[in-house]
């Protein structure tokens, strides 16, 4: 049987793919359960009242999982489960601007029973906590920041806008705000909590979208629908013109719906 190049082009490709896949394996079974990711990745921040946490890229046993874990220095805190994601929750907010370093130590176990035979480390630092404002007095109002701890202030709006209202997710990632729009309405924006990525959330029209609150997992943003701002008019009426009360609406962030949370025939929704 004669062979040409083409068939040791395949033979080697074939191969190749069983080492790698044979590496793979034994790298596996030498490591045991990988974990996937790290919450924030080795080096990174976390918002001083958020979360760290790891994820493994297969189901564990959580009780062989929790006695490994530990933080330095020591910080007093619950573990908490989603799937496959373990997540350390602070008692108290993690210090600002102190170097902080997370250990899974060997010795955890898969369902399957297999042992991770290597520690899992990674450092994080807390941000400094910033305080978000409206100014000036009078409107057009902007959406301001400063440090805490003293510093100059930056705008997070341009100065073409109006901005009403404003709420910070608990774990101050996102900022979501009421601005006016061309049709005299307001609508509700999303932005991150440097500013970055503003961005229209729900379009109002003509109606008032205003006093968001947010859930405190940051799932859902409860607020104001007010229909031609008539809540803000001391509910007016008007001739010829029909009436509707204030809900209270609540926006999904997941599925990017919203739902109405309360509304009544009579008496106007207010305030969540």
């Amino acid at each position: 049987m004669k062979f040409d190049r083409f068939d040791f082009t395949v033979w080697g490709l074939l191969t190749f793919f069983g080492l790698a896949l044979a590496a793979i394996i034994l790298g596996s079974s030498l490591i045991g359960p990988r974990v996937a990711h790290t919450f924030p990745a080795n080096g990174g921040e976390v918002d001083a009242s958020g979360r760290i946490g790891l994820e493994f890229a297969e189901p564990m046993q959580a009780r062989t999982v929790e006695p490994q874990f530990e933080i330095e220095p020591p910080t007093l805190g619950k573990l908490q489960w989603e799937g496959q994601r373990l997540w350390f929750a602070p008692d108290r907010p993690f210090q600002p601007g102190l170097s902080y370093t997370a250990r899974l130590k060997a010795g955890a176990l898969s369902e399957q029973g297999r042992s991770r035979k290597l520690d899992v480390i990674w450092s994080f630092r807390a941000r400094t906590p910033w305080i978000v404002y409206l100014s000036p007095v009078n409107p057009p109002h902007q959406l301001w920041r400063i440090p805490s701890t003293g510093g100059n202030a930056q705008p997070l709006t341009s100065a073409s806008v109006n901005v009403q209202d404003f709420a910070v997710s608990l774990n101050g990632q996102h900022i979501v705000y009421s601005q006016t729009n061309p049709q005299r309405g307001s609508d509700l924006w999303l932005m991150t909590g440097e500013g970055k990525a503003p961005h229209l959330l729900v379009d109002c029209g003509v109606n008032l979208c205003a006093r968001p609150v947010w859930s405190p997992d940051g799932a859902r943003i409860a607020y104001n629908w007010d229909p031609w701002g008539q809540g803000l008019l001391f509910l007016r009426f008007e001739p010829n013109k029909p009436y509707f009360r204030p809900e209270i609406v609540v926006w999904s962030m997941a599925i990017g719906k919203t739902k109405v949370l309360a509304q009544d025939t009579i008496m106007p929704a207010w305030q969540p």
